[in-house]
C-alpha cells in the first residue's frame, strides 16, 4: 500500500467526510471498493438488489433530515459511503446474473459509471444545510483611517478548534464567551477533524506563531486566498487535508451560529479597544521611521484573539498590498470582558507590526547578522528560557524591541521610553538594545544621509561587533540590578507605621524652604516620639536594623535623590512617570519598598514635586496597598506592583 492510502485509510478510520479534492474522493471509492467486496461478496446475491435500493433510499432520507433538521450524523455518513459499493456490487452481479447464471465474479474493477455513481452519493449525503465562514457577520472598525480593528472569524475558529482539540496554547482571561464556547462545543470533543488533528498537529505546526500565516492566507471558505504571491503553505503535502478537516468541523458544528452569536460581546470588546486607540497614528509613524514612502500600498490590521495566547505578528503579500497583521491577546479581564491597556497595547502594535518590517530586514543581511553569533552564549539561557531558542530570532527580537523603544520615544518622550521600555528590555536580558537603541538614535539625526533604516542597519552591525567582553559583562551586570528587589512581594506602603525600630529620614536641600518648614512642623505634631534623622547624615550610617520612612521632594532630600531610581519611576518639577506620564504639578507617590541594605526591613517613601504637596497626608486613605499617586492629596491610583520576568513593574 503506498503513502496516499495509508494517509486515506487513517482519515477514514477517524471518520472524516465531506472531502471536496476530486483525486482524494476517488481513492475513497477504489479502497472502499475493494475493502467491501471482500467483505460483503459471500453475501449478495440477487436480493442484493434490493439491498443497493433501499440503502440508496436511506441515503437519501438521511441527506433530507441532516438538511432541514441539521441532525449532524457524521457517522452515518460514513455508514452510507460503505453502503454505496454494495449497490454497486449488486448491480455488477445483476448482470453477470443474466449473462451467466453458473458464474458469479466477485472480482469486478471500478468502472466510470460506479465512480459516478459514488460521487453522486458523496453530494447527496453532504451536509447542505451547513454553512464555513461565509455566514459570520463582520465585526471591523476603522482606527483613525490607519488601521483596521477587528475580531476576526478564521482566528476565533481556529482558537476554537485548538481549545476543544486540547492544545495549550489558551490564554489565561476570565470571559464568560470562553464558557459559552466550551458549553456549545463540548458535544463536539470526539469529532473526527479534532481526532485527526490531535494526531497529526505537529506535521503542520512546529510553533506556537506558526498557524497565523497560514489563517490570513485562506478566505472565508477555507480555499487559499487567489490574491497571494509566494504562497508557501499551498505546496505542504497534506495541506488539502487538513483544510478539509477544517471544513468539515465548522460546518458540522454550525460554527457561523455560535459565532453571530456573540455579535455584543464583540462590539463591546472593539468599541472599548478603539477609544482606548483613540490616538492611533502608528502607521504614518512606524512607515516614515522605516522609510517607506508608498504607505497606500500597506495595509494594517489589529486582530484581537479574544481566546489565543501570545501575541504575533505576521505579514502578507498579496497583488495589491502588502498586508501587516498584529494578532494580539489581552492579558486580564473585567466583569468578563478582556482588557488591554494603552501602554501594553502599543507595546504590543509596535511589536507585531514592527517584526514584518524588521525580520525581511534582517534577512537580508544575514550573512553579517550570522557574523555576530559569538554574541549569543552571554545570553543563550535568558533567550532560550522566553522561547528563542535560534541566534536569528534573538537577533529579530532585539532589533524589533530597540525599535519599539524608539517609537515609543517618538510619542511619550526619552525619559518614558528608558523607564518603561528600555529598562524592562534590558531586565529581561536584551542586553545588546540599549546599544542598538544608540545606534538608531544617530539614524534619526541623519535621515538626509540615510533615507531609509536599510542604508543603515549595516552601522548597527558594526557597533555590535565592537563589542568587547568587558562591555557585555557590564550590561548583565545591569539586568541583575534591575531585577531587584529579589523578593515575592513588596511592601505595602503602610507597613512601616506597624513595625518596631522606627527611622524618618527629613530633608536639608529643599529649596521652598517654607514648604519644608510647614512639613516638618505638621510631622513633629503627627509623629511626636518618632526618631529623625537628616538625609545627609543617614547616607553615611549603617542604618540596617531600622525601618526607614523617608519623606520630602525628589531632589530635596539626598537620601530619595540617591535611591529614587531603585523605584520603577521618575519626577521632576513637570511631571510624575508612574506607569504612565502625568503632566503638571501637585503630585506626590507614596510607595512601600525593600530596605536597600537589608531585605528584612521595609522602607516608605512619600516623595512629592514639592514638600507642601504632603501637607496633611494623613487625610488621605492609605497603606493598602503598594503605592498611591496622589494629585492636591486626592488618590489617582492606588494598586499593587506586579513582577515580570523578575522585574517590578506598575500593572
Amino acid at each position: 500500500m503506498n503513502n496516499e492510502d495509508r494517509i486515506i485509510k487513517e482519515a477514514l478510520g477517524q471518520k472524516l467526510t465531506s472531502i471536496k479534492d476530486p483525486e482524494f474522493t476517488k481513492r475513497i471509492v477504489e479502497i472502499h471498493t475493494s475493502n467491501m467486496e471482500e467483505k460483503y461478496a459471500h453475501f449478495l446475491d440477487f436480493g442484493s438488489l434490493t439491498l443497493g435500493i433501499i440503502g440508496t433510499l436511506l441515503a437519501f432520507a438521511v441527506s433530507v433530515a441532516n438538511s432541514i433538521y441539521k441532525i449532524g450524523l457524521t457517522e452515518t455518513q460514513l455508514m452510507i459511503i460503505q453502503i454505496i459499493p454494495i449497490v454497486y456490487l449488486a448491480y455488477q452481479l445483476l448482470n453477470e446474473f443474466i449473462i451467466n447464471k453458473n458464474h458469479i465474479s466477485t472480482k469486478s474493477s471500478v468502472s466510470p459509471m460506479s465512480t459516478l455513481l459514488v460521487l453522486l452519493m458523496l453530494a447527496l449525503t453532504s451536509p447542505t444545510n451547513a454553512q464555513d465562514l461565509r455566514d459570520c457577520e463582520k465585526f471591523q472598525i476603522s482606527l483613525n483611517g490607519e488601521a483596521s480593528l477587528s475580531v476576526n472569524p478564521i482566528i476565533e475558529f481556529f482558537e476554537i478548534f485548538n481549545m476543544m482539540a486540547g492544545n495549550p496554547n489558551i490564554n489565561e482571561v476570565d470571559a464568560e464567551y470562553k464558557l459559552a464556547a466550551l458549553n456549545y462545543f463540548q458535544s463536539y470533543r470526539e469529532h473526527p477533524s479534532l481526532n485527526y488533528y490531535r494526531k497529526n498537529f505537529h506535521k503542520f505546526f512546529q510553533s506556537i506563531d506558526a498557524p497565523y500565516p497560514l489563517l490570513y492566507s485562506l478566505g472565508s471558505d477555507f480555499n487559499f486566498r487567489e490574491d497571494l504571491i509566494d504562497n508557501k503553505w499551498k505546496y505542504h503535502p497534506e495541506i488539502d487535508t487538513l483544510l478539509s478537516v477544517f471544513r468539515n468541523f465548522s460546518q458540522d458544528t454550525d460554527f457561523s451560529n455560535f459565532f453571530n452569536s456573540a455579535g455584543n460581546y464583540f462590539d463591546i470588546l472593539l468599541n472599548s479597544t478603539a477609544y482606548t486607540l483613540s490616538d492611533f497614528n502608528e502607521k504614518e509613524r512606524m512607515l516614515n521611521y522605516y522609510g517607506i514612502e508608498e504607505d497606500e500600498n500597506h495595509s494594517f490590521h489589529l486582530v484581537l484573539n479574544t481566546l489565543g495566547f501570545g501575541n504575533f505578528g505576521t505579514g502578507i503579500k498579496s497583488k495589491n498590498s502588502e498586508e501587516h497583521y498584529a494578532t494580539v491577546s489581552a492579558g486580564r479581564s473585567i466583569s468578563g470582558i478582556p482588557i488591554y491597556t494603552k501602554s501594553s497595547l502599543e507595546n504590543l502594535i509596535w511589536h507585531e507590526f514592527g517584526h514584518s518590517f524588521t525580520n525581511p530586514l534582517v534577512d537580508k543581511y544575514w550573512s553579517k547578522f550570522e557574523e555576530l553569533n559569538h554574541l549569543h552564549p552571554p545570553i543563550k539561557e535568558s533567550m532560550a528560557a522566553q522561547a528563542y531558542l535560534e541566534w536569528k530570532s534573538v537577533v529579530y527580537e532585539h532589533m524589533t524591541r530597540a525599535l519599539n523603544c524608539r517609537f515609543e520615544a517618538a510619542k511619550y518622550g526619552e525619559s518614558y521610553s528608558q523607564l518603561s521600555q528600555e529598562r524592562i528590555e534590558l531586565g529581561r536580558r536584551f542586553i545588546y538594545v540599549p546599544l542598538i537603541v544608540d545606534q538608531l538614535k544617530i539614524y534619526e539625526q541623519n535621515r538626509g544621509t540615510y533615507r531609509c533604516l536599510d542604508n543603515f542597519i549595516t552601522q548597527i552591525i558594526n557597533r555590535l561587533s565592537q563589542l568587547t567582553e568587558e562591555e557585555i559583562i557590564g550590561l548583565n551586570e545591569e539586568v541583575d540590578a534591575i531585577r531587584t528587589p529579589n523578593i515575592d512581594d513588596i511592601p505595602e506602603n503602610g507597613d512601616f507605621f506597624e513595625m518596631e525600630n522606627q527611622l524618618m529620614i527629613l530633608s536639608t536641600s529643599e529649596k521652598d524652604s517654607i514648604g519644608d518648614r510647614q512639613l516638618k512642623e505638621y510631622l513633629a505634631n503627627q509623629y511626636p516620639n518618632l526618631k529623625t534623622i537628616a538625609d545627609t547624615l543617614a547616607l553615611k550610617s549603617d542604618l540596617s536594623n531600622f525601618n526607614l520612612f523617608v519623606i520630602g521632594s525628589f531632589d530635596g532630600n539626598e537620601f530619595i535623590r540617591q535611591h529614587i531610581n531603585d523605584l520603577p519611576i521618575q519626577m521632576d518639577s513637570a511631571k510624575l512617570i508612574a506607569g504612565k506620564t502625568y503632566h503638571g504639578d501637585g503630585y506626590a507617590y507614596l510607595t512601600g519598598w525593600v530596605h536597600p541594605n537589608n531585605p528584612d526591613k521595609v522602607v516608605t517613601y512619600y516623595i512629592a514635586q514639592n514638600p507642601k504637596d504632603l501637607l496633611n497626608f494623613k487625610w488621605v486613605r492609605r497603606g493598602s496597598t503598594d503605592f498611591h499617586i496622589l494629585k492636591n492629596l486626592v488618590t489617582i491610583r492606588a494598586d499593587e506592583y506586579r513582577r515580570n520576568m523578575r522585574i517590578w513593574v506598575f500593572p
